[in-house]
């Protein structure tokens, strides 16, 4: 969160407006479509997946659903996880004018 602060302050005294984006789907969804990737990259690339969290959380992304599970509020560990991400995020911008 250290770099997080630090580029919107950095952005902050140029006059630069700062989105944070927290989740994306999109990627996760329609990241395999139109492009020459193996079929199920975007899920084996994804943060939840088993093989790339280090807090072992498997929500069941799966390549054929391509993460469906994952983007429901059925994993309480994972929604615990994803509400600490998103209080510390705010508590580290939340008093930058910048940050959208």
């Amino acid at each position: 969160m250290n770099r997080l602060r630090a580029r919107t302050g950095a952005a902050g005294r140029r006059g630069i407006y700062v989105s944070v984006m927290l989740f994306e789907g999109w990627g996760l969804m329609h990241g395999n479509r139109g492009r020459s990737a193996p079929k199920g990259w975007a899920c084996r690339s994804h943060p939840f997946h088993p093989g790339n969290n280090v807090n072992s959380i498997d929500v069941g992304l799966d390549p054929a659903v391509l993460g469906a599970a994952m983007h429901s509020l059925a994993d309480m560990e994972a929604n615990a996880l994803q509400a600490a991400y998103i209080r510390k995020v705010v508590d580290t911008v939340n008093n930058r004018d910048n940050v959208l």
